[in-house]
């Protein structure tokens, strides 16, 4: 029998005693504990991985090792996991391997010899697979990182660049669906004056990303009313999850369960010390853990677009005030000016009927001359009026120039 294939049949023969051995070593690594894996784990893990060594040495190829390697990275490191600890894992394989293998092989011996040589050669195409498909990896999730990045900034600079408290949102909305992955992000905004948490509504659900039936419709709600969990939010400043709405005892139950919301993610929007809006990322089908990265990076758009909400809700604000300043100077004009000349021209009607009815058809026809160039008159105050009130400046001049215009 040729040596490699010597080799395996006794790593057969000492399965059980090898991957026991392994174990422990494993287990006494200083970021065991933050790998997370269980014993049951642990004994899947090392009988399988021995098993594929046994199988290299049978067969003399790695396809089997490099599935294996891909399958545990997959299962086990594909996320934050240092590879390292893996690496040093499977060092510790061949310590093991060899501690029981003297039992049966002699120190020194050519056999012995063989069999470190053998293990050093899968060993070091184990590694070197491994970080190559680390490295891989890596490489892209960093290109996801970055166009993803990319498109967030391009969300974020369009949010700046308009005044349209709707369009801020719907912008905002969309870079945290993206983030998160939620079917839903609705928006509450800080009335302090009123002490209240004010619903935004979007003009069209249905174009803004948000589920039928989204907590979007839910009325207002008072600051004062909003559990523990909202106020984490206001008073701390910083983003709060609540995976499980049905345990916590933090959020207001009676509209969960209204609306049927499994998890949560609250982003605060801070201006100046001051929470302006508070997002909401909702689930309805599942609970939903939030992981650290996206929770730093929604948290981010938050600081990011906080100022531009603000500045559109001012835009809006000044807005009304104008339209309401408008409109009382249009009742004042209409009862100095309008008001006044429809009085007249009702009298001169009312004057040339009482003269047509007693047959003095000169006056008659003297009022009815007056009464037109009254009505002549009424009619040019009233083109006037209307010109006054058209918007003669461009509002894609921008809101100050507009302003000052």
């Amino acid at each position: 029998m040729q040596p490699a294939k010597e080799l395996a049949a006794l790593l057969g023969t000492k399965r059980e005693p090898i991957c026991a051995t392994w174990i422990d070593l494993i287990e006494q690594m200083p970021d065991m504990q933050a790998m997370g894996q269980s014993a049951l784990d642990l004994h899947m893990l090392t009988t399988h991985g021995l098993d594929v060594l046994v199988a290299c040495l049978s067969t003399g190829s790695y396809a089997t090792l490099e599935s294996y390697l891909t399958s545990v990275y997959e299962a086990y490191l594909s996320a934050d996991a240092d590879v390292a600890d893996a690496i040093d894992a499977l060092f510790l394989c061949k310590e093991a391997t060899m501690s029981v293998l003297r039992e049966s092989i002699a120190c020194g011996s050519a056999a012995m010899l063989d069999a470190c040589a053998r293990m050093d050669a899968s060993l070091r195409h184990a590694v070197t697979f491994l970080a190559r498909q680390h490295a891989v990896a890596t490489s892209e999730r960093l290109r996801e990182r970055q166009e993803r990045t990319e498109a967030l900034l391009e969300i974020v600079r369009a949010a700046a660049s308009t005044l349209d408290l709707d369009e801020v949102l719907r912008l905002v909305a969309d870079a945290i669906n993206a983030v998160v992955r939620v079917p839903d992000c609705n928006f509450r905004l800080i009335d302090e004056e009123r002490d209240l948490l004010v619903t935004h509504y979007f003009a069209d659900a249905e174009d803004s990303g948000l589920a039928s039936g989204s907590s979007s419709r839910m009325p207002d709600l008072s600051l004062s009313n909003l559990g523990g969990f909202g106020w984490r939010v206001l008073e701390q400043k910083v983003p709060a999850v609540c995976v499980n709405t049905e345990t916590d005892p933090g959020v207001l139950r009676e509209w969960t369960r209204l609306y049927g919301i499994k998890s949560i993610l609250a982003v605060p929007f801070v201006v100046k010390g001051r929470v302006v809006a508070i997002a909401f990322a909702l689930t309805y089908d599942a609970f939903r853990e939030f992981d650290q990265e996206e929770i730093d990076v929604v948290s981010g758009i938050a600081n990011a677009v906080g100022l531009a909400i603000e500045n559109a809700r001012l835009h809006q604000r000044i807005k009304g005030m104008v339209i309401v300043e408008e409109r009382d100077r249009l009742a004042r004009e209409m009862h100095d000016n309008l008001a006044q000349a429809v009085g007249a021209l009702q009298l001169k009607a009312s004057e040339a009927a009482a003269y047509v009815a007693q047959g003095r058809t000169e006056k008659a026809q003297a009022n009815l001359d007056e009464l037109q160039d009254m009505i002549s008159e009424a009619h040019t105050d009233v083109r006037e009026a209307i010109f006054d009130m058209r918007t003669v400046v461009s509002p894609a001049e921008g809101f100050l120039p507009t302003l000052q215009a």
